[in-house]
């Protein structure tokens, strides 16, 4: 089974860290490693999750729950998912092979609108010949993508050190405040 190793999750910022553990609901099947500074850390495998949700138990029955210290082995499939779920669009992996020294190999992952007739929405161009690398390479921009977008929103901080988001003027609580005095 192919999946993205701990040392190329660890490689990834901390921000894009978050925004993978947020998005990964452990499900029957799914490889994951706890603790990986632990050099006893080996890859565990998810079996049972409850219907709250709230935490996974691995084969030995040890229950853990969703922290920094959880790695998710994503595979091929669960990067799909990934990339179809942040961008609501359907995705198509394609190959080009070049038999040349001087271009490499290219994968080229497609985001096309399925309501509209093969309309292409974005292309993702990764020079790699492996699978997994181009969607993970392309899971790590769009991860990107969504914590820019996140900052953006952002304009500035008021005196308290709260955010002021875009749009509004005010924070949250500045609003809130204003609402129920």
């Amino acid at each position: 089974m192919n999946y993205i190793s701990a040392e190329e999750f660890l490689k990834q910022s901390n921000e894009i860290q978050k925004v993978l553990i947020n998005w990964w609901q452990p499900e029957f099947g799914d490889l994951f490693l706890e603790d990986y500074w632990n050099v006893d850390s080996i890859i565990n495998v998810v079996v049972c999750v409850p219907i709250n949700k709230k935490h996974f138990e691995d084969y030995n029955g040890e229950i853990h729950y969703k922290t920094d210290l959880v790695i998710p082995l994503l595979t091929e499939g669960q990067l799909r998912q990934f990339l179809e779920n942040k961008t609501g669009y359907t995705i198509t992996p394609e190959f080009e092979e070049y038999n040349s020294p001087f271009v490499n190999d290219t994968y080229y992952i497609h985001l096309f609108d399925s309501k509209r007739i093969h309309k292409v929405i974005r292309t993702y161009e990764i020079e790699t010949s492996n699978l997994l690398e181009a969607l993970w390479e392309a899971a790590c921009q769009i991860a990107q993508e969504e914590i820019n977008n996140q900052k953006q929103s952002i304009v500035s901080t008021n005196k308290q050190g709260l955010p002021i988001i875009k749009g509004g003027g005010q924070t949250m609580r500045e609003m809130y405040n204003e609402k129920y005095r």
